[in-house]
């Protein structure tokens, strides 16, 4: 079963053709059957998959890093909210989470200034009118709750969390003292 064109043989058959010197010394086309692959060829297979392992990867953890900010940023979005409907119904914000009338998801520790659930943690900032929310265990990357200026900040200690703030819809801030970046993700005018 060959086909008509020229040193085609059919898949079929699984043939291939070698150089071979027979008895006489003269090296002439033989065929015979493939009964596997070359090492060659397992070695391209592997380099294939080495290389889509190399890109894949990394851009695997950046969506997921991205989909835990998002999270993130909906918890503090919402405590944010309870803050100023705090503020409204008291004429002050709140000191801890407790005082807020929300339903919170997580375990309250360090005198119920900070919440936090396996994956991620939010706590007030001292004596600031601010709280910050952080992944675990990524340090990379923080959510600044300033409710008070009513404003929300994403803070990029990372080239990789810089882009995931500007995916975000970030809008530049600037740097600050220790090198991080901000970006602002909320701001009431």
């Amino acid at each position: 079963m060959k086909n008509t064109q020229k040193g085609f043989i059919c898949p079929a058959i699984f043939r291939t053709k070698t150089l071979r010197d027979d008895k006489r010394g003269r090296v002439g086309v033989t065929e015979r059957a493939a009964k596997g692959f070359t090492l060659i060829e397992l070695l391209v297979v592997v380099l294939i998959i080495g290389v889509l392992a190399a890109v894949a990867v990394p851009q695997y953890q950046k969506a997921v890093l991205k989909s835990r900010y998002t999270q993130l940023q909906i918890w503090g979005r919402t405590l944010f909210n309870a803050q100023q409907v705090f503020f409204m119904a008291n004429g002050k914000y709140a000191t801890t989470f407790d005082e807020l009338d929300i339903d919170l998801q997580g375990t309250l520790s360090e005198g119920k200034k900070k919440v936090s659930t396996g994956k991620a943690y939010c706590e007030f900032n001292g004596d600031y009118p601010e709280f910050f929310c952080n992944i675990v265990p990524s340090q990379s990357l923080t959510l600044l709750v300033a409710y008070q200026a009513k404003t929300i900040l994403c803070r990029a200690y990372s080239e990789t969390a810089k882009n995931i703030c500007l995916s975000m819809g970030g809008i530049y801030r600037g740097v600050g003292s220790t090198g991080y970046t901000d970006y602002y993700l909320y701001r009431e005018s």
